[in-house]
């Protein structure tokens, strides 16, 4: 295909309807892309974009580059989001207090957000000057999964999620939203391994800034394992919290 300026060479997989980039495809690029908020490439385009390609070194090795489309092994923590509820028109200053790779986010983030949230909980972006219904972001990185967890049958998933998000103190609203992303995307195995991070955790892993301070933070993110069959587990046990005046609610996830 081409040679280094040290004269090495550098190879692609030719063929378009290979095996391999097919696989690549299905299992690292479309399972990894947030589809509700971001296109996704063609097949075709995919492959146009050479999504990798073969160093042969001077020592006959050949080692695999990959382009930034495909799933790495850093975890892509899933669509966080954040709903503010003051208790009546307030400005509000978020920001995030960590370290973070490959950022995206709705609305744009710049070192914060500037927002204003009313006794409606509309949150109004004062750079986009638009309203949206929560502020969205994801990134990659690594973290350890816990060692609790709650086995859940395919079919009995909507339901565990309806209990699980009450305790913890959900609204309606912020049910529906979490469902409305996760369930269509839990159907392929028979059973999945379901853990929660709660609020004292992900204060620890991704501090936020908010200027004022909520009363109440409620912080859930949701770690997914599929399975093909039942396994052993160490049950886990969720600690409620309840609201008050001045709330901010955030859920997000990371599906394995």
């Amino acid at each position: 295909y081409a040679r280094t300026s040290n004269n090495d060479d550098i190879y692609v997989i030719k063929y378009k309807n290979n095996k391999f980039l097919k696989w690549m495809y299905d299992f690292l690029y479309l399972k990894n892309i947030d589809t509700y908020w971001w296109k996704a490439k063609s097949y075709d385009n995919f492959v146009k974009n050479i999504p990798l390609f073969f160093y042969k070194d001077s020592f006959w090795r050949y080692i695999m580059f990959l382009s930034n489309d495909i799933y790495t092994q850093s975890t892509c923590v899933v669509k966080p989001v954040i709903y503010l509820y003051p208790k009546a028109k307030t400005n509000i200053s978020v920001s995030l207090d960590f370290q973070v790779k490959n950022l995206r986010t709705i609305p744009n983030y710049f070192q914060n957000w500037g927002v204003q949230s009313d006794e409606n909980w509309k949150i109004y972006d004062f750079n986009s000057k638009k309203y949206y219904p929560y502020i969205y972001r994801e990134w990659q990185l690594d973290y350890k999964s816990k060692n609790d967890w709650f086995l859940v049958k395919k079919e009995e998933i909507k339901s565990f999620f309806d209990e699980k998000l009450s305790f913890v103190w959900f609204n309606d609203k912020e049910i529906s939203d979490f469902e409305d992303y996760w369930l269509p995307i839990l159907k392929q195995k028979p059973y999945y391994f379901i853990s929660f991070f709660q609020t004292q955790e992900l204060n620890k892993m991704f501090p936020l800034n908010i200027n004022p301070k909520p009363e109440t933070f409620i912080r859930l993110y949701v770690d997914i394992r599929p399975l093909t069959e039942k396994i052993d587990y160490q049950k886990q046990i969720l600690v409620p919290q309840k609201r008050s005046w001045y709330t901010l609610v955030e859920w997000g996830g990371n599906k394995q």
